[in-house]
């Protein structure tokens, strides 16, 4: 029968020199490779990771130096534009002085032409036509366009009266450009105001003895048309234009005078403006 001490050297080990020896452990194959594994899985993610950050930073780095490359562009095209604008804008401004000053001398020339054919020195701010070159006196459709400019005015004045009213003012040798600025400037061609619709006065005539009147001395006229050649009349008469009165701003100092608290400088100017508004029209529609 073995003894115990042989039966263990089967399982632990003998020496030569009769020691007993444990037996090495194995090595645990499994844990060794995961750990293995973990390591490799760690070392490749940390190197991943710093290469996608270092992408990242160099895609915006060329991001922002796109976004300063452009910036610079756009600023260096409108620097340009801005050049190219301020050039022609001065260019125009020159053409458009030297058109103006040669418009002037053409007109100057012209005038002076006239003048010498015919020996006829013209009066721009008179209102009698034969002080005035025949393209001043506006024609009867400028006429009839301005007479029905307003709603009021469109009612009571249809084409037919406005021409008799044009061919009066020619009869009478007085301006209808000037008829109407004095129309318009008073009450709009009789659309402002009921006193003046009541009376059918369109200039605010002052009424004569034996006149029909309203309770401030106002003329009252059957019809709007009698009403307007009425102040026809009136600036054709030796008070005004067939006296010494035959400018825009004489017959203000005496129509429309300050010391009836009339704004004198006022009425001239808006007559004289709205007048050359209906002279270019009426040039513009030839």
């Amino acid at each position: 029968m073995p003894s115990k001490i042989s039966n263990r050297s089967a399982l632990v080990g003998i020496n030569s020199k009769r020691q007993i020896v444990l037996p090495k452990k194995r090595p645990n194959l499994v844990a060794s490779n995961i750990k293995h594994f973990f390591k490799e899985r760690s070392i490749n993610y940390k190197k991943r990771l710093a290469l996608v950050g270092a992408g990242v930073v160099l895609a915006g780095a060329t991001v922002v130096a796109s976004f300063n490359h452009a910036n610079a562009k756009s600023r260096e095209i409108n620097a340009v534009r801005q050049s190219q604008n301020v050039q022609t804008s001065l260019e125009d401004k020159k053409v458009a002085v030297f058109k103006g000053q040669l418009q002037k001398n053409e007109a100057a020339m012209i005038n002076n032409w006239k003048n010498k054919q015919t020996n006829v020195v013209y009066n721009f701010n008179s209102v009698l036509i034969k002080d005035l070159p025949k393209n001043q006196i506006i024609s009867s459709r400028v006429f009839f366009n301005e007479l029905t400019r307003f709603s009021y005015s469109k009612k009571i004045f249809d084409l037919k009266t406005s021409k008799r009213l044009y061919d009066y003012c020619i009869q009478k040798g007085i301006s209808p450009s000037y008829m109407l600025s004095l129309s318009r400037f008073e009450n709009r061609h009789a659309s402002d105001g009921v006193r003046v619709r009541h009376n059918k006065n369109i200039f605010n005539i002052r009424a004569k003895k034996g006149e029909l009147s309203d309770d401030l001395g106002f003329r009252i006229f059957p019809t709007f048309e009698a009403g307007f050649k009425a102040g026809v009349d009136l600036i054709a008469s030796d008070v005004y234009a067939g006296g010494h009165r035959k400018t825009v701003s004489l017959i203000a100092e005496k129509f429309a005078p300050k010391k009836d608290g009339n704004k004198t400088n006022e009425y001239i100017q808006n007559i004289t403006v709205q007048r050359q508004k209906l002279i270019d029209a009426h040039l513009n529609n030839k």
